[in-house]
């Protein structure tokens, strides 16, 4: 019985070793958000790496985030580093970012801007690479990612949203001076948010850039996953917009557990397994990949 605990004790160790680390002081907060960040052990100090800002949504945390989605073993995988802002209960009973759930409209910037805090404190403690921010985000953190996107496009270079909502306010939603490169992902039979939303948002980025410049394209099934319908938008030979649709999917997100990447992710009320880790390709979409000397660079 003791060699028994004691060898599940040795299983449980790197699982706790990979919890995130909360930054109780990170600079300006006005939306009074938590800090969490993941930095992998054995990164260069002389070098600097990519960062994922992972955006949680309504009544979830950044611990089941954290440990259902796999970030971990994808920022020890792909060298990068994740930072998780955490909603709290005193602002929104159901733990969502204040897109369109806040009871005072202004709640949305203060969010943002506790956000940027982070970023520069990831920047400034951990030498994350201004030039390399993504952004992420489920459900309400979806919309929570779109607005960043349109806040600050001049310092993220990739976002994705899955089952976000469509709301903006309006002021925010027009020209940007750049246009991050932006993934779509929207269940098909998703009953909270439905596919309507996905649509909204795919036509509000359409119109940012001029009428015929964009090349368009599909794939079904794509990947050769019959689950997955994908639409590609290209502007001068590269895919800026992309909207993937997932059939038989609700307000799930999709993993694909399994020993290696690109598997991953556990199973949990929030998740669905249809053959396809989706964090993982997330951080393929903003062009992060695995090289046998540790680094990363852009597809």
């Amino acid at each position: 019985m003791k060699k028994f605990l004691f060898c599940l004790l040795l299983a449980l160790l790197p699982l706790a070793a990979q919890k995130p680390e909360t930054l109780r002081d990170f600079g300006n907060n006005p939306g009074n958000l938590r800090m969490y960040r993941y930095v992998p052990e054995g990164l260069d100090p002389g070098r600097r790496y990519p960062l994922i800002v992972v955006l949680h949504g309504s009544i979830l945390n950044v611990a089941t985030t954290h440990r259902c989605g796999g970030w971990a073993r994808i920022a020890d995988s792909l060298r990068c580093m994740i930072l998780y802002p955490e909603q709290r209960f005193v602002n929104n009973p159901v733990r969502a970012f204040n897109v369109f759930f806040g009871l005072r409209r202004e709640r949305l910037w203060k969010e943002a801007e506790s956000v940027m805090s982070m970023i520069a404190r990831m920047i400034a403690d951990n030498r994350a690479d201004p030039q390399r921010i993504y952004v992420a985000g489920f459900s309400a953190g979806g919309s929570m990612a779109n607005a960043l996107l349109h806040l600050y496009p001049e310092y993220f270079q990739a976002g994705a949203l899955l089952a976000a909502p469509a709301f903006l306010p309006p002021e925010i939603i027009g020209e940007m001076p750049r246009i991050p490169r932006l993934a779509i992902i929207q269940g098909e039979q998703d009953p909270v948010v439905p596919p309507d939303n996905a649509t909204e948002i795919l036509l509000e980025w359409l119109d940012k850039y001029p009428p015929g410049s964009l090349e368009r394209a599909g794939a079904y099934p794509y990947r050769n996953n019959p689950h997955l319908r994908a639409q590609f938008f290209r502007h001068e030979g590269e895919t800026v917009l992309l909207r993937l649709d997932l059939s038989g999917v609700m307000h799930q997100m999709p993993v694909d557990p399994g020993p290696a990447l690109p598997q991953g992710g556990r199973h949990s009320p929030y998740s669905v397994d249809i053959g396809i880790y989706l964090n993982y390709w997330i951080a393929e979409f903003f062009g992060l990949q695995a090289h046998s000397d540790g680094d990363n660079t852009a597809f």
